[in-house]
């Protein structure tokens, strides 16, 4: 016969079973839940001028359906000019009342280098921003979908030179325009999708420095049109794609078309071209997926991108288009949860005052992680 105070001993272990088999199970509900709604995911990327890591959060209906939420931190150096930053991201997007809303937000502080003419300075810098975009359909004719674009966004920036305040500027800029789309198939295979779009709007900015404190208000617009064509060749996956825009100078640095850089292929060596009126034209690639030998858990697949991009330089005298053209090739080795990377980028050649061709092509190696 168990004694009353063994049985009353006993309570504390059965409880604490109990809770620790409850908890076990809310944490088995909660996972169960999020697995299809939420993702998390870390790159790293190394090459010969720059170190970047990356952590990317992702949720899709985590509380309502078609919500989407993205998080992005970054931490990012260049090693030939000493720049880098850190920075934290926040983009979520849902639908209202018949439109598609999306919110973004920024944090960023980064730093660099600044070459006087008799000394090296250290610079830095803060930045906040947000941007509140809304779009509705207007319908469609033909296949070609019409839609309304209002966009705002704001920012407040701070600028340091060795630790010691130099300005403040913040920007308002606000924006209306309309967006045609439509896609089809073409003969002998081909998919084709091609958007143009028209707006304008008006940037409001405020400078403010130990001596002075100016403002500035301007109108602009642009009209921009993108195409993209794709089909499969044996087994290869080929797509051209191009983007083109048309706009006075006094277009804001947001609105800018990017012509050469990071951003479409790598070998700029850190640079990037930007203008208010230009355009760009790369043809891709990709092999299909390949088993990597002696192993049955890797798939590996092969990339080519070529690039040609333009926008004018000079005067308006003097005005005339400038071009670059740069290419890349890229390794990708997967499996689950697992993706490495290996990219090798060169500046082909170029035309314009504002580029160097580098002496060395761009080599980086990424890997990304998914938890």
């Amino acid at each position: 016969m168990i004694a009353p105070g063994e049985a009353l001993a006993g309570l504390p272990h059965i409880a604490a079973e109990k809770w620790i088999s409850e908890a076990s199970s809310v944490l088995d509900s909660v996972n169960e839940y999020l697995s299809p709604r939420l993702s998390v995911t870390g790159d790293s990327l190394q090459s010969n001028d720059q170190t970047a890591d990356d952590l990317n959060v992702v949720g899709s209906g985590i509380i309502w359906s078609r919500h989407t939420l993205d998080l992005h931190l970054r931490d990012s150096a260049s090693r030939k000019n000493g720049y880098g930053q850190k920075s934290l991201s926040l983009n979520y997007a849902m639908p209202l009342i018949g439109n598609h809303v999306q919110l973004a937000m920024e944090d960023r502080q980064y730093r660099g280098v600044l070459q006087a003419t008799d000394r090296q300075l250290d610079t830095s810098g803060n930045y906040n921003g947000f941007r509140f975009s809304a779009s509705r359909s207007l319908g469609s004719i033909g296949g070609i979908e019409l839609r309304q674009i209002i966009r705002h966004s704001g920012s407040e920036t701070s600028e340091y030179e060795d630790s010691e305040w130099q300005s403040d500027t913040s920007r308002q800029q606000s924006s209306l325009g309309f967006q045609c789309s439509g896609e089809g198939t073409l003969r002998g295979g081909f998919s084709a999708s091609a958007q143009l779009a028209a707006l304008g709007g008006l940037e409001y900015e405020r400078v403010e420095s130990s001596d002075s404190q100016t403002s500035s208000r301007a109108r602009y617009q642009k009209v921009a049109f993108s195409a993209s064509v794709h089909r499969e060749w044996q087994r290869w996956e080929l797509a051209v794609r191009g983007r083109y825009q048309v706009a006075p100078d006094n277009l804001p640095d947001s609105e800018q078309i990017q012509v050469g850089g990071p951003g479409l292929v790598s070998g700029f060596n850190g640079q990037t071209v930007y203008g208010s009126e230009g355009g760009w034209v790369r043809l891709n690639a990709a092999s299909p997926v390949y088993d990597v030998p002696f192993t049955d858990r890797f798939r590996s697949t092969l990339s080519l991108s070529v690039m040609r991009g333009w926008s004018p330089v000079g005067v308006q005298q003097q005005r005339r288009f400038a071009g670059v053209s740069a290419g890349e090739i890229s390794l990708n080795l997967r499996s689950r949860g697992f993706i490495a990377n290996v990219t090798m980028g060169r500046l082909i050649d170029s035309d314009r005052p504002d580029l160097v061709i580098p002496d060395h092509p761009d080599v980086s190696v990424s890997l990304s992680l998914g938890i």
